[in-house]
């Protein structure tokens, strides 16, 4: 190595936890089989590493219904993770986020270097 930007772009976090991508596999639609669905049933898995970010909640209710919103970040450290918007991600303790947004693959524009993907990942409960 021979600068710290070598050992930056050669080195990966220590601590990082472990993500499950899910990605819905394509079926016939049943009712018109010129078009696929989105089967959950049994989903493709990809392995990632990656860390939280920091992220809210909000909570609302109405007389019909109450909903829970989590909203976080996660910083994968594998650039060309096959991860996009739809997909879902689940974490170690078994709870399962929606990616929001489509993933953000920034690239430092004097060295090339790009660290991460970052996904903006939602939960809802009720």
């Amino acid at each position: 190595m021979s600068t710290v930007l070598d050992w930056i772009s050669s080195s990966e976090p220590e601590h990082l936890e472990a993500f499950t991508r899910l990605r819905a596999q394509q079926v016939p639609d049943p009712y018109n089989p010129e078009r696929t669905v989105e089967d959950w049933a049994e989903p493709v898995e990809l392995p990632l590493r990656g860390s939280w970010d920091s992220g809210g909640s909000s909570y609302g209710s109405d007389p019909v219904r109450e909903q829970l919103t989590t909203s976080k970040r996660i910083a994968i450290f594998t650039p060309s993770a096959d991860v996009r918007e739809g997909d879902r991600i689940r974490v170690a303790d078994g709870a399962v986020f929606t990616v929001t947004g489509r993933p953000s693959r920034d690239i430092n524009p004097w060295t090339g270097w790009q660290p991460t993907v970052v996904l903006d990942v939602e939960q809802w409960e009720g």
